[in-house]
């Protein structure tokens, strides 16, 4: 299999990649009431479930809340998500990552998470009676206890984030429509037509140096479908489709990967195609720990994340803490 690091020009595609990586959607049926013909315009104030699904501002708020913000307003639920994202460009061969991701999660915040990336990647989380499990694909879980209160709520984000991470890259191009009503798992349901805009909106994209490349994206093809609880706000099916050209970066000498600077002249073009949805709302049974069988057998003393922390200089040591992994004193 060859090498991802092969050079810094592969290295800046597979960070370029990997930072996207971030059921099909009901047709019409008879009853449904026809989509307004007016889009949703951007509305003032704070998001609320009243206004989600007919102001554009609540609406782009809801659909890009992390899990942690959806939770408590629809308490226990199970949510699955599928993308597939494929990036071609001149001499370089076509890159395709396909992701997929199992989220259970209880109203207590205890969750069970497994995500695939591609055929050989993958990773599971398991974070119940307060302590944490993790493993890679093919490994055992690491049982650890959080570095702090807020870790299990933002490892179940960063999991549940491939929805929020394409709606904020392709934000500006997104325009939303009304498109009346309809009832989903037993709950009325907002239905939100996606659609490319016919002017891209102002404002720069966010993102830092790795992520400096989102600003010569062009998007040529945009279509989706959300469904939003008319009563918490949050996205219950989301279906999105969409095409768009980039510059792509040249090679250059940084060892990191992260492009600095672009091939002028030419252009890429990636192809995207997602679908996220919560498959079970209320019923969700406790997080069942791993079996013991699966869980690495480590020395009862040994804190792995905590002391790499302190290690590589992450945190401060904590006083007190074994001698042996305080760091070295400069030699004379």
């Amino acid at each position: 299999m060859p090498s991802m690091l092969a050079s810094p020009g592969r290295r800046a595609w597979s960070g370029i990649l990997l930072l996207l990586g971030a059921a099909a959607c009901s047709r019409p049926r008879p009853g449904d009431p026809p989509p307004p013909a007016p889009r949703i315009v951007d509305g003032g104030g704070a998001w609320s479930a009243a206004t989600v699904g007919l102001e554009a501002k609540a609406t782009r708020a809801a659909l890009e809340q992390p899990l942690s913000a959806l939770r408590p307003r629809l308490g226990g639920h199970r949510t699955v998500a599928h993308s597939v994202l494929v990036a071609r460009a001149p001499g370089s061969p076509e890159r395709r990552v396909e992701q997929s991701v199992d989220l259970r999660v209880t109203s207590a915040g205890q969750f069970s998470a497994v995500k695939h990336t591609d055929p050989q990647y993958g990773q599971e989380v398991v974070f119940a009676g307060g302590w944490l499990y993790s493993r890679l694909r093919h490994h055992k879980f690491v049982r650890r206890k959080p570095t702090s209160a807020r870790e299990p709520e933002a490892i179940a984000d960063r999991l549940h984030g491939l929805l929020p991470a394409y709606l904020r890259l392709l934000r500006r191009f997104v325009e939303l429509q009304p498109a009346g009503e309809l009832t989903y798992l037993g709950r009325r349901a907002r239905r939100v037509r996606l659609g490319l805009a016919a002017k891209p909106a102002a404002g720069e994209p966010e993102g830092g140096p790795a992520t400096r490349w989102r600003k010569t994206i062009a998007v040529q093809e945009l279509s989706g479908e959300a469904l939003l609880d008319r009563d918490t706000g949050v996205p219950l099916r989301v279906k999105l489709a969409a095409v768009w050209s980039y510059v792509p970066p040249a090679v250059g000498p940084a060892p990191t990967g992260i492009p600095t600077r672009f091939a002028e002249g030419q252009a890429g073009r990636m192809t995207l195609a997602f679908e996220q949805r919560v498959s079970q709302i209320g019923n969700v049974s406790a997080v069942e720990l791993p079996p013991a069988a699966e869980v690495a057998q480590l020395p009862p003393r040994l804190r792995l994340e905590l002391e790499r922390q302190m290690l590589v200089g992450e945190r401060p040591v904590i006083p007190g803490w074994p001698k042996y992994y305080q760091p070295e004193e400069p030699r004379p």
